[in-house]
């Protein structure tokens, strides 16, 4: 069965840059955030910081990071979107086009198993 995924990744911000979350909606959507993180693998791309993070959440205390990763620093320059695929491999995209150190394979989509 075909898989597909579209992922779109947007930055904006609010007029005035006024709260778009409100102390009502707040703090239930931290704990959606917070439950899917629990369970899941998740992966933060730190443009600037050129590396890939991973956070894991501790077990007996979802609200607690227990660790953070930093993966690849610098390996690959820019990192920005990621996400762990439904064949269990981590994909994320570099973004280097217009930065100071351009290669020919730059702004690629990284596909990494565990046997890479």
């Amino acid at each position: 069965m075909p898989y597909i995924s579209v992922w779109i990744h947007f930055v904006w911000t609010t007029k005035d840059r006024e709260p778009l979350l409100t102390q009502s909606i707040r703090y239930k959507i931290f704990e959606h955030i917070r439950a899917n993180a629990s369970a899941k693998n998740i992966f933060i791309g730190a443009l600037n910081g050129r590396h890939l993070r991973r956070v894991h959440f501790s077990q007996s205390d979802p609200n607690h990071i227990e660790i953070t990763e930093h993966l690849f620093d610098g390996q690959f320059g820019r990192i920005s979107d990621a996400v762990v695929g439904p064949d269990g491999a981590l994909y994320f995209c570099t973004s280097n086009a217009g930065t100071t150190t351009v290669e020919a394979e730059d702004d690629r989509l990284i596909r990494l198993t565990n046997g890479s």
